[in-house]
């Protein structure tokens, strides 16, 4: 199973039209990104809406809230189920996951901001930006933040 999933991320990754037959195409600040209908439409109804022949007419998609690299990412959590969560993407990536319903990226997310360091300085930060998000580390913060002020 490992060696099939490793083959489908290799194809992604290697964005070459000819031999990969993809049949969606995202446009992300004027850069291209190909990718299969099937792929996407397996770990989320609203990746499957968006490249449903009723919404998609073939053309490429453009995807203006995002930047490449974190959609990039994203699609890399796609089709291999690991992506490169770090300091500077983390919000997106958690917007990325609460916006296509890909539960197992927000559990990857929940499990990278329970890892980090809260102190009274980036706590406030984290709930302003997050607020609006379904994470579990979110309650535990709000607790955090109870008790120290």
């Amino acid at each position: 199973m490992a060696r099939f999933l490793d083959q489908r991320y290799q194809m992604f990754k290697s964005q070459n039209m000819e031999e990969s037959f993809f049949d969606v195409t995202f446009d992300i600040e004027g850069k291209l990104i190909h990718a299969h209908k099937f792929m996407l439409a397996s770990v989320s109804e609203v990746l499957k809406r968006m490249v449903s022949d009723t919404w998609n007419t073939g053309e490429t998609i453009k995807i203006e809230t995002y930047s490449f690299n974190d959609f990039y990412e994203f699609l890399t959590f796609v089709y291999s189920g690991n992506c490169s969560i770090i300091d500077e993407n983390i919000f997106s990536m958690v917007d990325l996951s609460e916006f296509y319903q890909v539960k197992s990226l927000q559990h990857k997310c929940d499990q990278f901001l329970s890892q980090k360091e809260h102190t009274s300085e980036n706590i406030l930060v984290f709930l302003q930006t997050l607020s609006h998000y379904s994470l579990p580390i979110l309650k535990a913060l709000w607790k955090y933040q109870k008790m120290s002020f």
